[in-house]
């Protein structure tokens, strides 16, 4: 069982390692990465799921005679991470000289997956005062198994999503789109800061709060670059904002984010998955994007052609909306569950910050622009609200496990903690409009009692 969350583990191990070889370098122990004797692995890159076990072939050569007596004494076989993957029984594993070959040495060894992930398996050697890493390593990636659970939650992600945007494409109001543009301050302010902002500052917030976990920043990234969805509509309603104007917003910002969002994979995306050591999936994005104009424009046929049905979907799409967010985010949750060892403070910061500072920023700038209090709230919510289906959505059919299984926790918390800052606005109004209806009436009583004690 793992009791410290595989992210901090990373970051005391990597702080242990600077200590240990600061101590090493002041006695006399100085590492060293360049070595003569070379370390063959075969294979020399492994795919295994969580507890399961792979064997590797390893070859130590260019190795002087006089190795062969202390060979099994100053050689170890070490993981750069023992919460992803561990050598099993390093201290049995032999090397045995290979016959007919001078200066080389071989073993057999294993290696098992502990946690999702990516790490290096190496050797190395410590003889005397001199402490040498093989410059080959094994690559290991430790994956989840496949699981019916999985699929069915893709399965389930696809088709609350296509139901949404069918729904969505039913409700799109083609004349109001004319007068949002004859009074455009309002839905300018939420573009701007929904697609250009936003995801600038979840690019950041990657950068401070995953430094070494290109997944995450990853995971971030893609959730800040998913304009808002149904959601905020629906928070709009209950906290008192302009719903016309919020319900404008998500129809310009889900229309523009078949385009945006390649965009922004192309200008920053690119980065985060050089430092993952992936490619970017310019084309798995673009067709996902594409896919979903599909149920849009059943929804745009839909409204033309049975407007009843149109009419229908419209009357329960808030409702529908906000019931298929819940399950897809308890689902995800539920399928996700192992990933509770990586929530962090840092995931929780992410899941916070995120809708937290896309709030404070639609506030601030519909305040600059001096819009009515309706509609800064209404921006407010727009902005800091994100599509975590959609993102989930990419993540599931544009990466391959376990980039995109340690992504998730990232729209999850998001998704969670988003409607935080709304129920304590709506929890400080009720207290508020309270404390307002009670005055008066304090007041009046009072007065009523003087008045007994005068007579």
């Amino acid at each position: 069982m793992i009791s410290i969350d595989a992210h901090t583990g990373n970051r005391m191990k990597s702080l242990g390692s600077a200590v240990a070889v600061l101590l090493l370098f002041s006695a006399g122990i100085v590492p060293s990465l360049c070595t003569d004797w070379e370390a063959r692995f075969d294979p020399n890159k492994t795919i295994i799921v969580i507890d399961e076990i792979a064997d590797v072939h390893l070859i130590l050569s260019n190795l002087p005679a006089e190795t062969s007596d202390t060979i099994n004494r100053y050689f170890v076989i070490k993981s750069e991470n023992e919460q992803v993957a561990v050598v099993d029984n390093p201290d049995e594993i032999l090397f045995r000289n290979v016959a007919g070959e001078s200066g080389q040495w071989e073993t057999h060894f294993r290696v098992k997956g502990v946690f999702l992930g990516t790490v290096h398996v190496f050797v190395e050697r410590r003889d005397g005062i001199e402490l040498e890493r093989s410059n080959e390593v094994l690559d290991v990636i430790v994956s989840r198994p496949e699981r019916l659970l999985d699929t069915l939650f893709a399965v389930i992600v696809v088709l609350l999503l296509a139901i949404l945007f069918i729904n969505f494409g039913a409700a799109i109001d083609l004349k109001s789109m004319k007068d949002i543009f004859r009074r455009p301050i309002g839905p300018a302010i939420g573009t701007v800061c929904q697609l250009a902002l936003v995801p600038l500052i979840a690019y950041g917030l990657g950068l401070a709060l995953f430094p070494n976990d290109p997944g995450l920043a990853l995971g971030l990234f893609l959730t800040g670059i998913s304009p808002a969805g149904g959601a905020s509509n629906i928070w709009t309603l209950l906290c008192g904002g302009n719903i016309n104007l919020s319900i404008s917003m998500t129809t310009i910002s889900t229309l523009a984010c078949f385009g945006t969002i390649p965009l922004w994979l192309y200008l920053l995306g690119r980065s985060i998955f050089d430092r993952a050591n992936l490619g970017v999936p310019y084309t798995q994005v673009t067709l996902i994007a594409i896919s979903l104009l599909v149920p849009l424009a059943i929804g745009l046929l839909i409204q033309r052609f049975l407007p009843k049905l149109a009419k229908f979907l419209v009357k329960y799409m808030e409702k529908l909306s906000l019931l298929f967010l819940i399950i897809i985010v308890v689902l995800g949750i539920f399928t996700n569950s192992y990933m509770m060892p990586l929530f962090g403070w840092e995931i929780f910061g992410a899941g916070l910050g995120l809708p937290l500072l896309g709030n404070i920023l639609g506030l601030a700038a519909a305040a600059i622009f001096r819009q009515p209090i309706e509609d800064c709230i209404a921006i407010s919510i727009e902005i800091g609200v994100q599509n975590t289906a959609l993102t989930l959505f990419l993540l599931t059919f544009s990466l391959e496990p376990p980039t995109a299984d340690i992504a998730m926790i990232i729209p999850i918390a998001v998704s969670i903690l988003t409607p935080v800052p709304m129920v304590v606005f709506i929890v400080v109004k009720k207290v508020l409009q309270c404390l307002k209806r009670k005055k008066p009436e304090e007041v009046v009583t009072v007065e009523s009692e003087m008045e007994k004690v005068t007579l």
